[in-house]
């Protein structure tokens, strides 16, 4: 099932890579959002920031312990980015709360 959580693009970087550190990006398993119509959006927001930051926290723990570094966090796409060794890969795809390990996109800005 690990395997499976690891994009096709990052083993590819694997296969062919003589890093020992690779840079990745780590999607948790999306949480489904209750409807809370009673809450404001601030508190909506301030609700969903703090059960990613929970959820986040555990990863995080593990990336460090597996000899990574957690280098940013986003709670809008659920996601971190960490500079892990390759080897450690597996391991952390192998978590429950983990659904992909990716390798970051590029982002270029839309111009409209």
């Amino acid at each position: 099932m690990a395997s499976q959580k690891i994009s096709p693009a990052l083993r590819s970087r694997l296969a062919d890579t003589t890093a020992t550190e690779l840079e990745v990006i780590v999607e948790l398993v999306p949480q489904p959002q209750p409807a809370e119509p009673e809450l404001g959006r601030d508190e909506l927001v301030a609700r969903r920031r703090a059960a990613f930051a929970a959820r986040a926290d555990v990863v995080a723990t593990v990336v460090r312990g597996l000899g990574g570094d957690v280098l940013g966090r986003s709670w809008l796409a659920e996601s971190l980015h960490a500079a892990v060794p390759v080897a450690a890969v597996p391991g952390i795809a192998q978590l429950a709360t983990v659904a992909l390990v990716d390798v970051p996109a590029a982002i270029s800005p839309d111009v409209t």
